[in-house]
C-alpha cells in the first residue's frame, strides 16, 4: 500500500508546481497519469482528473487556500486490486483403445517388363546468345555537408522587468531555433531582500500582447496578503488557458505589471533563483524527435533536457 500527499502526481513528498503541470499536461493530452497518480491527482475529490485540480495546487502554493485539503497536509492510500491466480486444471486422459494389428496386405502381381525404348539422336546445343553491353557506371553523388548542430545552450528567451514602470516582459529572440514555440506556463521569483517592499504592491497579469487568442487562468493579486512573503515562498505562477496559440518567436509578450501604491518601490526578479521559469510548447514536435522537445522548459541553470533563461531588471 502506497501513502502519499494528495496533490504529490510526481511522488516527491512535496506539493509544487511541477505537479500542477503533470495534471495540466494531462488534461492537454500530452501526457499520461499511472493509476496511483489518478487518485492523488483528483485533489477535489470528485473522481476525476480536471484542470480544476491544477487550479487548488497554484491557489494552495500561492496562499489563496489555507483551509484546503492540501494546506492540512491530507494523504491518499493506494493498494492495487492482487490479480486472481489462475486455476491449474490436470484433466485425466481418457484411456486409449489397444490397436488391432493390420491384415497383411496380398502380394500384387508383378507387371510384365516394359520394352526397351529405342535410342533418340542427342539434341545439338543451341548457339550461346551474345551478351548484352553493359551499361556505364552512374558517377557517385558528391557528399553532402552535415547541418551544423544546434546550439541550444545559446540563450534564446530573456525574462525581463523595468524596474521603474514595473512592467515584466517576455522576450524572444527571432531565431528559427524557437520556431513554433508557444507560451504555456510561467514561475516568476522574486527578490526577497526588502520583504516590506514585497509586502506593499499589488500585481496584475497582462493579456494585452495575446490579441484575444488566450488568456491567463489566475487573476490579479496582491503582494500585501502574505502569499509571497509567509513560509519562505517568494514566487507567483500562471498557465495560459490556450498552450498552442502564443508565439514566443521575436515577440516581447508583456506578462505582468507590478504596481507601487505607496510609494515604497517594487520587488525585483531574483536574478540568481533558479525557481523562475518559462514552459512552452513545441508546435513543430515530431515523434521522431526526443519526447523533452515537446514541453521544453526554460531556467537560469538548466536542468538535464532544459534550457537557458536569461533574466534582467533594467
Amino acid at each position: 500500500m502506497g501513502i502519499h500527499l494528495l496533490g504529490d502526481v510526481d511522488k516527491d513528498g512535496q506539493i509544487t508546481i511541477n505537479d500542477a503541470t503533470k495534471i495540466l499536461l494531462y488534461n492537454l493530452g500530452y501526457t499520461t497519469l499511472d493509476e496511483e497518480q489518478m487518485v492523488i491527482a483528483d485533489v477535489d475529490q470528485n473522481g476525476s482528473v480536471t484542470v480544476n485540480d491544477a487550479t487548488k495546487i497554484l491557489l494552495y502554493l500561492l496562499g489563496y487556500d489555507p483551509n484546503g485539503a492540501i494546506a492540512n497536509g491530507a494523504t491518499v492510500a493506494f493498494e492495487p486490486e492482487p490479480e486472481p491466480e489462475p486455476e491449474l486444471m490436470h484433466p485425466e486422459p481418457e484411456p486409449q483403445p489397444e490397436p488391432q494389428p493390420e491384415p497383411e496386405p496380398e502380394p500384387e502381381p508383378q507387371p510384365e517388363p516394359e520394352p526397351e525404348p529405342e535410342p533418340q539422336p542427342e539434341p545439338q546445343p543451341e548457339p550461346e546468345p551474345e551478351p548484352e553491353p553493359q551499361p556505364e557506371p552512374e558517377p557517385e553523388p558528391e557528399p553532402q555537408p552535415e547541418p551544423e548542430p544546434v546550439d541550444y545552450a545559446v540563450v534564446k528567451l530573456k525574462l525581463q522587468m523595468n524596474s521603474s514602470t514595473g512592467l515584466i516582459k517576455l522576450i524572444g529572440e527571432n531565431d528559427i531555433i524557437i520556431e513554433g514555440y508557444k507560451l504555456k506556463i510561467i514561475q516568476i521569483d522574486f527578490d526577497t531582500t526588502n520583504p516590506g517592499v514585497i509586502n506593499n504592491n499589488s500585481y496584475e497579469w497582462l493579456n494585452n500582447s495575446f490579441n484575444g487568442q488566450s488568456n491567463w487562468v489566475l487573476n490579479d493579486g496582491a503582494f500585501s496578503n502574505g502569499a509571497i512573503s509567509s513560509n519562505n515562498v517568494s514566487y507567483i505562477a500562471n498557465h495560459l488557458s490556450d498552450a498552442t496559440t502564443i508565439d514566443v518567436k521575436g515577440g516581447q509578450l508583456d506578462i505582468l505589471q507590478i504596481n507601487d501604491e505607496n510609494n515604497s518601490g517594487r520587488p525585483l526578479l531574483s536574478t540568481m533563483s533558479n525557481l523562475t521559469q518559462i514552459v512552452v510548447y513545441n508546435s513543430n514536435w515530431t515523434s521522431s524527435e526526443p519526447s523533452y522537445m515537446k514541453n521544453i522548459t526554460y531556467r537560469l541553470n538548466p536542468y538535464q533536457n532544459e534550457f537557458q533563461l536569461n533574466i534582467e531588471n533594467i
